[in-house]
């Protein structure tokens, strides 16, 4: 008897020990490592920073507006690397005239709108490689502008 209980004892534990060791998973739909599990005891399941990474720096950009095309250095910089959002200056060649907020999903960076200097700006884009794609619109007094862009990171 007192060895079918040692038995019973051990399978109990050993099912209960097993069960409570599954590594954390990213439930974050944002972040690159979603659905994911982590390798080590001491890690993040997910990590923005690894997600928005791709996003920060400088880019040599080329956008065709409606009303121009132009050739200049976009930056995009994130204040607080634990979020998924980030800051883009310069956008539409205005040398920082307007900063706008952006949103990072993977590899999409969506420009909701929003209103800078009497401007009204959106847009999105994706990543691949070191290369951002993507359109954006802005409307003042009545004018609105479309352009496409090709962003290469410096």
């Amino acid at each position: 008897m007192w060895s079918q209980n040692k038995a019973l004892f051990f399978i109990l534990f050993a099912i209960v020990f097993w069960s409570s060791c599954k590594p954390e998973k990213c439930n974050d739909e944002r972040d690159d490592r979603f659905g994911l599990a982590v390798e080590f005891a001491d890690e993040s399941p997910c990590n923005p920073e690894v997600t928005l990474y791709k996003f920060l720096g400088r880019f040599s950009m080329t956008d065709v507006c409606n009303f121009s095309t132009n050739e200049y250095e976009l930056i995009i910089e994130s204040p607080d690397l634990n979020n998924y959002s980030v800051e883009i200056r310069n956008i539409y060649n205005t040398t920082g005239q307007y900063i706008l907020s952006a949103t990072v999903s993977r590899n999409n960076l969506t420009i909701p709108e929003q209103t800078v200097n009497n401007v009204v700006f959106s847009g999105q884009a994706q990543v691949s490689g070191n290369v951002l794609t993507g359109t954006y619109q802005l409307s003042n007094m009545g004018s609105t502008d479309e352009c496409t862009f090709t962003a290469t990171k410096l």
